[in-house]
């Protein structure tokens, strides 16, 4: 119905069948129309409906609109979208991944689900692909892309009893899929982003669930200064790599780990964490293999 009511729809039974009753308002179908990730299900359901009582014609205008609609119209937008949506993604591929380090189950088949759905409709709209109903969207990318793509979500669900093992490395192939089909629409920071979820499937290939293998998933930070912090973790970085680099023939040996300036004190328990060196500063535990690391935030 094109009219103000409540936000989500109303499920009711008449004449013994299940309606949904949903309100839409004419500027929030105009913008549907526009929105990447709503315009590939909003303009062909409005090419398809069939108006039961329009006696302004604003139902068919908004009609004659979806007619007139072409991807071309959003084209950039579609592209910026579905970059940044990948690159958010992969927050969850290292959320995923530090489930089945972890041995976390119930964790990694939750990660792999919401990965598993969520992934096709950014591939969708990197195709520009049109569907009346989500119910439809996964059989339409089946039959737009084929193999590998079919045979990874096929492998993902678990449609032919695949192991849970099998499902998660599914899922990241997926995302590889997905991350290769955006690579020409990602900026600098969204490509460095996708690149290091990417090595790190790459590294995870072939070690069992649980395996302990080193590595934080993600660093998270809450701060006004945020360039600042951000230097701060990359010199902490980059001095712990240099201390495990070999030392040139006939130069000092590089610090151990040990002995060198740390701006961030790295206890090995959690049991009564120090005092943070940097002010209004909350820190925040993370299990890491055997071991225990920090996670920072500045207020």
């Amino acid at each position: 119905a094109i009219s103000d009511g409540p936000a989500t729809a109303r499920m009711e039974v008449l004449g013994g069948e299940l309606f949904s009753v949903a309100w839409r308002t004419v500027e929030g179908e105009h913008d549907a129309m526009r929105d990447p990730r709503r315009a590939g299900a909003a303009v062909p359901a409005w090419r398809t409906v069939r108006l039961l009582h329009d006696p302004h014609g604003v139902a068919a205008a908004l009609q004659r609109e979806a007619y007139g609609w072409r991807w071309t119209e959003i084209d950039a937008a579609c592209d910026r979208w579905v970059a940044e949506e990948i690159a958010a993604y992969a927050e969850e591929v290292h959320k995923l991944l530090g489930a089945r380090r972890r041995g976390d189950r119930l964790g990694e088949a939750i990660q792999r689900d919401i990965m598993g759905v969520h992934l096709g409709v950014i591939m969708a709209v990197a195709e520009r692909l049109e569907y009346e109903s989500e119910n439809v969207l996964w059989r339409l990318l089946d039959e737009r892309l084929g193999d590998p793509w079919r045979a990874a979500q096929w492998a993902a669900l678990g449609l032919r009893g695949e192991s849970q093992d099998q499902r998660t490395a599914a899922t990241l192939a997926l995302y590889r899929l997905v991350a290769e089909r955006a690579d020409r629409a990602l900026d600098a920071r969204q490509r460095a982003v996708v690149e290091r979820a990417l090595r790190l499937i790459d590294r995870s290939a072939g070690l069992p669930s649980g395996d302990a293998g080193s590595g934080v998933g993600f660093v998270g930070i809450r701060t006004h200064r945020f360039d600042e912090m951000v230097a701060l973790f990359r010199d902490l970085l980059g001095s712990r790599s240099s201390a495990r680099r070999p030392a040139p023939a006939g130069s000092a040996s590089a610090p151990t780990r040990s002995s060198m300036s740390m701006p961030i004190p790295m206890p090995t328990t959690p049991s009564s964490p120090p005092a943070p060196s940097l002010a209004c500063a909350s820190w925040t535990w993370m299990r890491r293999g055997q071991g225990w690391r920090r996670r920072a935030s500045r207020c």
